[in-house]
């Protein structure tokens, strides 16, 4: 067959199935073996907020950094809407803020956030305060 002929040729269905599998069983294989390293070997320790970032579907995106044995790590997480850091409101003020982390102690590049502790639900907050803020983000103040 000349390779001319050869591009010319659809790709079978059951290859992008195949394909798309494959993805799809790495993506699980890929959450459970950080989830299981975590669990085995996980360290909690405490990280400082250094960007925060308007995500989607209800979240907000941060990017934290560590130490761990003289040696800075970053780390990205996410952040509910429907709470807020106990610094402050606004997300600006949040920079600069420990939360707390897990990290593998076999390798500090598995991360995630454990931010349960470090969170207050808005509907404990002022509502008064939480109204005012959000029309102030409305208007671009």
């Amino acid at each position: 067959m000349k390779l001319k002929e050869l591009g010319q040729k659809k790709i079978p269905k059951w290859f992008a199935w195949g394909g798309s599998l494959l993805f799809i069983i790495y993506a699980f294989y890929d959450v459970l073996t950080k989830q299981n390293e975590l669990e085995t070997y996980g360290i909690n320790s405490s990280a400082k907020i250094i960007d925060i970032n308007p995500g989607n579907k209800g979240v907000r995106n941060i990017e934290f950094e560590f130490n761990i044995n003289n040696k800075t790590y970053t780390g990205y997480g996410q952040i509910p809407w429907l709470t807020c850091l106990p610094c402050e409101v606004k997300d600006d003020g949040c920079i600069g803020t420990y939360i707390n982390i897990i990290y593998s102690k076999r390798d500090p590049e598995i991360v995630e956030t454990n931010y349960s502790d470090d969170l207050i639900r808005i509907e404990d907050q002022d509502a008064s305060e939480m109204w005012n803020f959000l029309k102030k983000k409305v208007k671009g103040e």
